[in-house]
C-alpha cells in the first residue's frame, strides 16, 4: 500500500492557482481557463443571481459532475 504526502497535491495546487489569479483579470482568457471557472462564478453579478455566461455554467457543471463521478467510482473501487 502507497502512502502519499500531502506535498505534491499542494505544489500542483498553487502551480494551478497562481496563473488563474493573473489570467482572471483577461475578459478574453478568463471563460476558457478552468481554474477560474469558481472564482468567476461566485463573482458578483450585475444583474441575476450569477456573474456567468450559459457556457461556463455548463462547463462548470459537467467538470463538477465529472469530478463527483470520478471520485465516486475510485472510492467505491478502492480496497478498505
Amino acid at each position: 500500500m502507497l502512502h502519499f504526502s500531502f506535498g505534491a497535491p499542494f505544489a500542483l495546487n498553487i502551480i494551478c492557482t497562481i496563473p488563474a489569479l493573473a489570467v482572471s483579470i483577461s475578459s478574453q482568457l478568463a471563460p476558457i481557463y478552468p481554474w477560474t471557472q469558481p472564482m468567476l462564478a461566485m463573482s458578483p453579478a450585475q444583474s441575476g443571481v450569477l456573474n456567468v455566461t450559459t457556457e461556463t455554467g455548463v462547463t462548470i457543471l459537467v467538470a463538477g459532475l465529472a469530478f463527483i463521478i470520478g471520485g465516486w467510482s475510485h472510492f467505491i473501487k478502492r480496497d478498505l
